[in-house]
């Protein structure tokens, strides 16, 4: 809240000697004498709200006449906001009851953990969390892409990537030209079992691997959304060339890249992949952002 009660000449404080006078007009025209808030101050309104780290709302208080003023917001609830109340101290209506059950209402709709301000807030406070990368590796790989659409595409912080292992030459053919082109993963409680966390069944890519491979290219898209769950049985009949070892498989759906996606011509190094675990382990799937599996990723020669 900024308090705006200046006043610009000593006739606006005390009056005129001759209230006929030919500024009549203009006089009568200011907004200050006509009891409402000027537009400059609330333009300011908009700097001090933008240059104060982590503001909501900013707000003029000044000495008017009107018995409320109503904030405006700057998209669908309260706040973020700007706005003026009228405040005059002394006064029989001095307005303090209008602020007193606005500031409520800021209390009120703070408090509410549904409204569009806490996503928004939320999300605010998870990009910002950590430090962005240094390098430009995830700029220069998906620059075009929001270019060639009008709509605002997914940041590739929120866009996930599955890390799937595969058995040998045999299954990965079966996963890129098999009759249905899909990659499956264990589905119960033995080790290597995949839990359907959100960057697993959100996984937008699918990047492949084999035993010893700690460097790889095989990335390939998820075509739809979120995998089916198969048992061992439906998989032999859909070609799966090895002996099912568990009753049931979470399966995805894959197919290649566009010619012309940027991430065709990326290596990752998996070493260097957040969550990757060497030696056994290694075989066992996870997911990561695809903000994350840039920073190890290197142009390919």
């Amino acid at each position: 809240f900024d308090a705006k009660y200046k006043v610009d000449s000593l006739i606006k404080l005390f009056g005129k000697e001759d209230e006929n006078s030919d500024e009549e007009e203009s006089y009568e025209q200011d907004p200050v004498r006509a009891g409402n808030y000027k537009r400059a101050d609330l333009l300011k309104m908009h700097a001090y709200r933008d240059a104060i780290r982590r503001s909501a709302g900013a707000y003029v208080l000044y000495p008017g006449n009107e018995k409320e003023q109503v904030p405006f917001r700057g998209f669908h609830e309260l706040l973020p906001g700007l706005g003026a109340f009228p405040l005059r101290p002394n006064a029989t209506d001095d307005g303090s009851a209008a602020l007193e059950r606005f500031l409520r209402d800021v209390v009120d709709h703070v408090c509410n953990r549904a409204t569009q301000r806490e996503q928004h807030t939320y999300h605010t406070y998870r990009i910002h969390e950590q430090k962005p990368p240094q390098d430009g590796a995830v700029h220069e790989a998906l620059p075009e892409k929001e270019y060639a659409s009008t709509a605002r595409q997914i940041p590739p912080a929120e866009i996930s990537v599955l890390i799937g292992y595969y058995k040998g030459p045999a299954h990965l053919d079966w996963i890129l030209r098999g009759p249905e082109k899909l990659f499956n993963c264990r589905a119960d409680i033995g080790r290597g079992s995949l839990r359907l966390e959100s960057k697993i069944a959100n996984a937008a890519y699918l990047l492949l691997h084999t035993d010893g491979e700690t460097r790889t290219d095989k990335i390939y898209r998820v075509v739809k959304q979120g995998p089916r769950v198969l048992s061992a049985e439906t998989l032999i009949g859909k070609g799966y060339p090895h002996e099912p070892s568990r009753p049931y498989y979470l399966v995805f759906e894959v197919g290649s890249l566009d010619g012309g996606d940027p991430l065709n011509g990326y290596t990752w190094n998996l070493r260097d992949v957040p969550g990757w675990t060497p030696g056994r382990g290694s075989a066992l799937p996870f997911g990561v952002t695809l903000t994350d599996l840039m920073k190890a990723g290197a142009p390919k020669d």
